[in-house]
């Protein structure tokens, strides 16, 4: 399906020059070039010449490449290129921006790059990937840690559409463990302006990884773009810190949030007074649909509704409140105070995906969910014996 509003000024643009040549050329109907100025602003006159009935019809292949060239495609667009190519051509389309390798890819196999796309759905969770390990480990001070991380992380991007430089930085203290990461993004085509025009050069621009272990907790925090990218991390911090890459507890054995207590009567959500918490409220709900034509419901509720009208609204779609239906919310914590300094959104998805970034409000937050019996403990990885 098509995600993205569709330009073709910029689409033109932003694809490689010599990439583009050999996509229009593959186009039906063919888009005739006059030779003047860049190749993307001809382009962009010779569609606008077609006559309208025949551009749309041209513009449903170029918005389906068009929709395909973000961050979040990439590693589908980099499997299918596994299956077409050799390994040099796959290595060496690492160095190419998304959208250059959609067309790449749209010229080597129209077929199976239209059905990669009718099936694609992008993943609107970019938040922390949270991982637990057992209480019994302890943190282990590594001689000349940041060099081991340095090393095993110019290895992983080598392998990856990034670039392979990266810088790290890495503190650790007797309650916390933090790395933070920052290496070569993927190509991009990145706009200037030169005067009264715009030009176009590709580069890679810098990206961030970051990981946090804190002690008390034995919880890893890792925000990465990519979920491969979050697991590459945790795991790194296993080997590593830990002498034990099984570390970490696998988080999809079992969901770790319990989200029917929310809405259950039986389990009212009390605060202390002390903490300064005036009103939680819960503005989304995703749940499993009932309807087979449907496979999940999104509810938005306004603000401050009560846990009465929340159920009433979700037992009229078919959610039942006893049942595990419930895969994902949006909660809203109201704090004593003026200025929406006061509120805290919190977004929860199973298996374990959270926005939480480690503040003191967020801590006091937390608390509150495995008080609640929400946030419910996973079962433990085992400890390696001791050598």
């Amino acid at each position: 399906m098509t995600h993205r509003s569709w330009n073709p000024k910029p689409f033109f643009r932003q694809l490689h020059p010599d990439v583009l040549q050999q996509l229009l050329q593959s186009l039906h109907p063919r888009l005739v070039l006059d030779g003047q100025g860049l190749v993307s602003e001809q382009a962009y006159r010779a569609w606008k010449q077609v006559p309208a009935h025949r551009r749309r019809q041209l513009d449903v292949t170029l918005r389906q490449i068009y929709s395909l060239g973000t961050a979040h495609a990439r590693p589908y667009l980099s499997e299918l290129a596994e299956q077409l190519w050799d390994v040099a051509a796959v290595r060496q389309s690492r160095t190419w921006s998304a959208r250059d390798l959609a067309a790449q890819l749209y010229l080597a196999n129209e077929e199976k790059l239209l059905a990669l796309q009718a099936s694609y759905a992008v993943d609107p969770m970019d938040y922390v990937w949270e991982y637990r390990g057992p209480s019994s480990a302890r943190l282990m001070p590594v001689a000349d840690a940041k060099r081991h991380v340095a090393e095993r992380v110019e290895c992983y991007l080598s392998a990856t559409s990034y670039g392979h430089q990266c810088y790290v930085e890495d503190y650790l203290s007797a309650d916390q463990l933090r790395i933070a990461i920052y290496h070569e993004g993927e190509t991009m085509p990145v706009e200037t302006l030169q005067g009264r025009e715009l030009r176009v050069h590709w580069a890679r621009p810098l990206c961030r990884m970051a990981a946090m272990y804190l002690v008390d907790t034995c919880t890893l925090f890792v925000r990465a773009v990519r979920q491969p990218d979050a697991e590459f991390l945790r795991d790194l911090v296993a080997r590593i810190y830990f002498d034990n890459p099984a570390h970490f507890a696998d988080p999809l054995i079992v969901p770790r949030f319990s989200f029917h207590r929310l809405i259950d009567p039986d389990h009212p959500l009390f605060t202390k007074g002390e903490d300064q918490i005036d009103h939680i409220s819960l503005l989304r709900v995703v749940a499993l649909s009932p309807h087979r034509a449907v496979s999940q419901l999104t509810v938005d509720l306004r603000p401050m509704a009560s846990l009465e009208e929340t159920r009433a609204v979700l037992a009229s779609h078919g959610v039942l409140v006893s049942s595990a239906q419930l895969s994902g919310v949006r909660l809203l914590f109201a704090f004593s105070g003026q200025g929406r300094s006061r509120l805290r959104t919190v977004h929860l998805q199973n298996p374990n995906t959270s926005n939480f970034d480690g503040t003191v409000r967020d801590c006091l937050i937390r608390g509150y969910l495995l008080k609640w019996g929400i946030d419910v403990e996973p079962p433990r990885a085992v400890a390696a014996p001791a050598r």
